[in-house]
C-alpha cells in the first residue's frame, strides 16, 4: 500500500490496490465513521420493526397503544432519515474525494458536521424513548413533543447541511486542483444531483421545524397546522427523493465493480439526473392531493407533467443500467443464447446480487405503488392505507436500503 503525502495541504493519500484511485486518509476515516453509525442506527431502527410486527401480530400484542407509537415514531425517525442521511454523507465523502483522487475539503469541519449530526440522532431518540415525543414521523401540529426533540432534529439537519456543503466544497478543489480530467464521474454526477436536492430539502425542514422548537419553547404562541403539514412535505418526501438519487448513484457504483460496466449512453443517464433535479419534488406532492392549502392547477401540474418527467428520469436508469451489465458480460465471452451473461454473472458477490435485487424490488414495489399513489384520482382511493408504508418499505427496505448494503 503506497502512502503520499502532498505538503502544500498536508493531506496524506494511500493508493487503493484493488481500484488504484488515490485515497486521502482523512476522508476514509470519515467515510468509515458515518457508515459505521448509519448501520448502528440501521440496527436500531430494525430492532423497532420487530417490535412493531410483534405488536401487531395479535397472538403476540407485545406492547401497550402508547409505546407502540412511540416504537413508531422511532422507527420512522431512524429508518427514514438516520440511518440513510448517515450513509449518504458517507457516500458523498467517498463520490468527491475518493473518486476524484482529491482531498476533503476541510476534514476538521466535516467532523463538527458528524459530531453534530450524531449528538442530534441520539438527542431525538433520548426524547423518543422517554415518551416525550409520541408524534410519529411527521410531528404534525397541533401534536407537541419535547424542545430537545426539535433541537435534535435541528442538530442533525445542521451537521448534514454542513457535510453537503463540503462535497461541493472538495467538488471545486477537485477541480482546481486538477485531480481528474473531463467530466466528472456519471456516480459522482448522481451524487451531486442528491446534493441539490437535499440543500433544498434540508433547508424546507428548518422552516419547519425551527418554529416548531419555538413554539415547543413558548417562544411563540403557535404553529399554523396547515402551513407546517405544507413545509413539512417540503422535507420530508424529498429526503426520500435523496434516497433515489444516492441509489441511482449507488447501482452505477455496483454495476462498474462488480462487472465493470460503463453506461451505454452516459449523456443520456446524466439527463435523466437531470430530470430528478427538475421533477422528482414537484412529482412527489402525493401527502397534500387532498389538503385545501395547494390550488388545483398545481395539484395537477405536480401530478401529471412533473410525474411524467420524473418517472421518465427512473425509466431511463431502468433500462441503462442492466443494459451496460449485458454489454459488459457480453465482452467477456458470455455470449451463448440470450440470458447466457445473466446465468454467469457473479451472483455470489454481494455487490452485484444487491444490485439485481435492489433495482427489481424497488423498481416493482416502491416504483410502481409510488406512480400509482403519485396520480391525482387514485390517490383518493390509496392514500392513507397500507399501500403507503407499503410503498414506504419497497423504496427504502427492497431499494435503498438493499443498494446501500451492496
Amino acid at each position: 500500500m503506497a502512502v503520499a503525502t502532498l505538503p502544500r495541504d498536508r493531506a496524506v493519500f494511500r493508493t487503493c490496490p484493488v481500484t488504484a484511485l488515490k485515497v486521502d486518509l482523512a476522508a476514509e476515516r470519515l467515510i468509515i465513521a458515518n457508515a459505521v453509525v448509519a448501520v448502528v442506527f440501521l440496527a436500531i431502527g430494525g430492532l423497532f420493526a420487530l417490535l412493531l410486527a410483534l405488536t401487531r401480530w395479535q397472538a403476540v400484542h407485545l406492547l401497550p397503544a402508547d409505546w407502540f407509537y412511540r416504537i413508531l415514531t422511532g422507527h420512522g425517525l431512524d429508518m427514514l432519515v438516520v440511518w440513510i442521511v448517515f450513509f449518504e454523507v458517507a457516500g458523498l465523502y467517498f463520490g468527491s474525494a475518493i473518486m476524484l483522487n482529491s482531498r476533503l475539503a476541510s476534514p476538521r469541519l466535516a467532523w463538527v458536521a458528524f459530531y453534530l449530526m450524531l449528538a442530534g440522532a441520539v438527542l431525538a431518540n433520548i426524547m423518543v424513548l422517554l415518551g416525550k415525543a409520541d408524534v410519529l414521523f411527521t410531528a404534525y401540529v397541533p401534536l407537541k413533543a419535547h424542545p430537545l426533540f426539535y433541537l435534535g432534529i435541528i442538530l442533525f439537519a445542521v451537521g448534514a447541511l454542513i457535510a453537503v456543503l463540503l462535497f461541493f466544497a472538495t467538488l471545486i478543489i477537485a477541480k482546481r486542483e486538477q485531480t481528474y480530467e473531463g467530466s466528472v464521474p456519471l456516480v459522482t454526477f448522481g451524487l451531486i444531483t442528491a446534493a441539490i436536492i437535499a440543500v433544498y430539502t434540508l433547508l424546507s425542514g428548518a422552516v419547519a421545524f425551527v418554529p416548531t422548537f419555538l413554539w415547543s419553547l413558548g417562544l411563540i404562541p403557535e404553529v399554523d397546522p396547515g402551513f407546517f403539514r405544507n413545509v413539512f412535505w417540503s422535507f420530508g418526501h424529498p429526503a426520500q427523493q435523496i434516497n433515489l438519487a444516492a441509489m441511482v448513484s449507488i447501482w452505477y457504483a455496483l454495476a462498474a465493480f462488480t462487472v465493470g460496466a460503463t453506461p451505454v449512453n452516459e449523456k443520456l443517464s446524466r439527463f435523466a439526473f437531470i430530470c430528478y433535479i427538475l421533477f422528482i419534488n414537484l412529482g412527489s406532492a402525493h401527502h397534500l392531493l387532498v389538503d385545501p392549502g395547494p390550488g388545483f392547477l398545481w395539484k395537477v401540474t405536480n401530478t401529471s407533467y412533473a410525474m411524467y418527467l420524473a418517472v421518465l428520469g427512473s425509466l431511463i436508469h431502468a433500462f441503462s443500467i442492466p443494459a451496460a451489465v449485458e454489454v459488459a458480460q457480453r465482452r467477456k465471452g458470455f455470449t451463448h443464447g440470450l440470458f447466457d451473461w445473466l446465468r454467469r454473472a457473479p451472483w455470489r458477490e454481494p455487490g452485484f446480487s444487491a444490485l439485481v435485487i435492489s433495482m427489481f424490488l424497488f423498481g416493482w414495489v416502491g416504483g410502481v405503488t409510488g406512480v400509482v399513489i403519485g396520480t391525482e384520482q387514485i390517490n383518493m382511493l390509496a392514500h392513507n392505507t397500507l399501500r403507503l408504508p407499503g410503498h414506504f418499505h419497497g423504496t427504502v427496505v427492497a431499494g435503498t436500503t438493499l443498494a446501500f448494503m451492496g
